[in-house]
């Protein structure tokens, strides 16, 4: 502590006997001082002061080690204070008056040989410069090896400082001993006047050095630390005496893939120690070098893979002091999985018919189990074992051939190896999977919706797809989407078209023939399907019944229902029920879709009369509504008769044919009839589907007869209106009615579901319009080779 204290003191004294020296010099306008004076160590604070006669206003300092400004400094107005404009950081400023400014800090490096100075800021006017001495300690020396010698020969040791001030100073040391042998020196000064030392000691190596550490240690002040270089170990060479040998682990050099194996190789003997090095596939590989006093020893940790079946791994030893290296090598057996050798195309084109071979080949030891998959139905087509090569051959290709194949590879030594390919087989359209396809022959009941679904197997995809519609009254049209009810649905598989021809409700113009036909770049295919209907017929049209002179009954046969159709004419002379109706006639042919038909009864038949027409069919009946007929006798025709019973009669005695013919003509001449046939009009319309009614006053001709008419008349009066006074009902019938069609039903009976008969012929799904056999196609087996 007094030493420190009387450091202080000297310090201040001195600063004091300076600062009066500077303030006595009354000739210099600008005067820069330095405390402390002399040399100054690096970063040590210094105080740099500029003196001016009078107030700069603004003070700058210099270095000249770049020529700028480092500090700008003005004065407040107390005088006291310091105004930095511009100054780096680090620094402490003081202004004790407006004439005298003050800059503490760190001296840098670079600052060693330089100078500094101060001026007004816009003056051309310097004050004194002043040199700086900067002090750099030696912070590193290294130490330069040089390769192994031999006993007996000299070696060139370099030590090397880094760069300093003042130069420093090299010691070299052999263990804890000083190194007598002579040096020699070398000093180089860099651009900041610092100064490099190199030192070279020449050695000559003897055994017993061998093993003993070089070094060598610095300095450039003799109160600074010394800085020590690294140290080097010396070797006297001699060389081994025998060859490698090498070991492994585990033992026995046979091995699964994925093993860990380490082979050690080791040599006894010589100095220094030999050279080991590794070569396994003849391919150099680095293992891992152990050392002990007098053996090498070079350990070889490897992943055994399958590259290294039967192949030798090579230990060399090399030493400066042999003729030729010593080597010893094993060879290693590896059992490893297979891979596929074997490179295919994502996809391969052929033709129908074409023959096609594939080849995979395989990698692995053991050999291997080969197996050819098809992989859309998964079935193994191929399957060879104990092979190193498989073939999948097709002699023949067709279109279920089209698909991805894909092969897996396995010997028991770890996951099945696989690969895959794809065969693209061109080939026209036909059909595909036929027990999922819709009959050739379609069936349906009344409201029933049509759905054909056909499944196409082709390769490419269609160029044209068509729906073709024709009946037998040579109508024929091209199906469109969305037209007159139609949908038709495409979806596009690979190597398979699925067409959907579908209607909502199907009515009496959509059965006939529906064709389909699909075209591609190698041929076209074609399909008919027969559309048909099972119901009952349709009502007949235009349904009249005339009584004039004769009854007759006409009618026009409407749809038959998809069946032969008979009709039955029944009647009723009340019209009151259903029960009450006879049949007429039954079993009339159809003469055909919208011809006219009509029937003349034979029987004799008169006052009003209901008639209804029957269109049956396998499937059912459909009755009409009734319609009423008026009928009454022709009255000539009457009197004929009347004629021929007297002819008869005259035959049993002619006075009675006389007085009969008398009274006869008696009643002609005294009475004159007139009979009238009035046809009466039913509730409804006397004729279905907008034919005009058959409701005129007169049914057929007046006729005139000597019959006692006026005495008929006074007899029953109201005889002419009689007629009038029945009650038509006129009952309507239900289309394919039975009797319990009549009865009363709940709601949840109102309505039945028609269910159609099932064709048993079209079971087999086959097209008797299209040639089956060729159409139809079935997969050729695979073989290998």
């Amino acid at each position: 502590m007094s030493y420190l204290y009387s450091l202080e003191r000297r310090i201040i004294l001195v600063f004091l006997v300076y600062f009066t020296f500077l303030t006595s010099l009354s000739e210099a306008s600008i005067y820069l001082t330095v405390f402390p004076p002399g040399p100054v160590e690096e970063n040590q604070n210094v105080t740099i002061q500029c003196n001016f006669d009078n107030n700069p206003l603004e003070a700058a300092f210099y270095s000249t080690a770049n020529n700028n400004t480092f500090c700008n400094l003005t004065s407040d107005s107390s005088g006291s204070n310091c105004k930095a404009s511009f100054c780096s950081l680090n620094y402490y400023t003081t202004c004790p008056n407006d004439t005298t400014y003050r800059v503490v800090y760190p001296v840098p490096r670079r600052w060693n040989g330089e100078g500094v100075y101060c001026k007004r800021l816009f003056s051309d006017e310097r004050s004194n410069l002043v040199n700086f001495n900067v002090l750099v300690s030696v912070t590193s020396v290294t130490l330069t090896p040089t390769n192994i010698v031999d006993a007996g020969k000299q070696i060139n040791l370099t030590c090397q400082t880094d760069y300093c001030n003042p130069a420093a100073s090299i010691t070299w040391y052999k263990a804890s001993y000083i190194v007598a042998t002579p040096t020699t020196y070398t000093r180089d000064i860099n651009s900041n006047g610092f100064v490099r030392t190199t030192s070279v000691l020449q050695y000559t190596g003897v055994p017993e050095d061998n093993g003993q550490q070089l070094y060598c240690n610095a300095s450039n002040r003799p109160s600074w630390q010394n800085v020590g270089s690294n140290k080097y170990t010396l070797d006297i060479r001699y060389p081994p005496s025998t060859h490698p040998v090498i070991t492994s682990s585990p033992p026995g050099l046979q091995y699964d893939t994925g093993t860990i194996v380490t082979l050690t190789c080791q040599l006894s003997g010589g100095n220094p120690l030999a050279t080991l090095s590794w070569r396994c596939k003849n391919i150099v590989m680095t293992g891992t070098h152990q050392k002990t006093s007098i053996t090498p020893v070079s350990m070889l940790p490897f992943v055994i893979d399958s590259s290294y079946n039967n192949q030798q791994c090579t230990c060399t030893a090399n030493h400066s002091l042999f003729t030729s290296p010593k080597s010893r090598s094993v060879s290693l057996t590896v059992f490893y999985n297979n891979v596929i050798t074997s490179s295919w195309n994502k996809t391969y084109s052929v033709k129908e018919h074409e023959r096609f071979q594939l080849v995979c080949e395989v990698d692995g030891n053991p050999s291997s189990n080969i197996t050819w998959v098809f992989v859309r139905n998964n079935s193994v087509i191929i399957k060879d074992y104990n092979v190193k090569k498989s073939s999948l051959v097709i002699s023949s290709a067709n279109c279920l051939d089209f698909g991805t194949y894909r092969v897996f590879a396995d010997n028991g030594k770890g996951r099945n190896a696989s690969i895959t390919t794809k065969l693209l087989v061109k080939c026209k359209p036909r059909l595909y999977l036929m027990d999922s396809l819709t009959p050739v022959k379609l069936v349906f009941g009344k409201n029933n919706s049509l759905q054909i679904f056909v499944r196409i197997l082709l390769f490419p995809p269609a160029t044209q797809t068509t729906w073709h519609f024709s009946k037998e009254e040579n109508e024929n049209k091209v199906i469109t989407d969305s037209v007159d009810g139609y949908r038709i649905m495409y979806t596009n598989a690979e190597f398979e078209q699925n067409i959907t021809l579908s209607k909502n409700v199907v009515n009496t113009g959509d059965f006939g023939d529906y064709t389909l036909r699909v075209e591609n770049e190698i041929g076209a295919f074609t399909r008919i399907y027969n559309v048909v209907a099972e119901w009952p017929p349709l009502e007949p049209m235009n349904f009249t019944a005339s009584c004039e002179n004769s009854i007759k009954i006409s009618w026009i046969s409407n749809f038959n229902g998809g069946d032969d159709q008979r009709f039955q004419v029944s009647y009723s002379t009340d019209g009151c029920s259903i029960e009450s109706f006879k049949v007429l006639k039954e079993d009339i042919s159809d003469e055909g879709n919208g011809r006219p038909h009509s029937y003349i009864p034979s029987l004799e038949m008169e006052g009003p009369l209901w008639f209804t027409i029957t269109a049956s069919n396998k499937f059912g009946n459909t009755t009409s509504d009734d319609i009423f007929c008026n009928a009454v006798k022709n009255l000539q025709a009457q009197d004929s008769n009347k004629q021929e019973l007297s002819v008869i009669g005259g035959t049993i005695g002619g006075v009675v044919f006389v007085v009969l013919v008398a009274i006869l003509i008696f009643l002609n001449t005294k009475y004159q009839i007139q009979i009238k046939c009035v046809e009466r009009k039913s509730n409804q319309s006397g004729v279905k589907n907008n034919v005009s009614d058959n409701t005129s006053e007169t049914a057929g001709p007046q006729t005139e007869m000597s019959v006692q008419y006026e005495e008929l008349k006074k007899t029953n009066p109201n005889q002419e209106n009689s007629y009038e006074n029945i009650s038509s009902q006129n009952k309507k019938r239900i289309s394919g009615a039975t009797y319990e069609d009549y009865q009363p039903q709940n709601e949840e009976r109102k309505y039945e579901e028609f269910t159609g008969p099932k064709d048993e012929k079209d079971t087999t799904y086959t097209n008797s319009k299209v040639l089956s056999p060729a159409n139809v196609y079935e997969n050729m087996s695979f073989k290998g080779n």
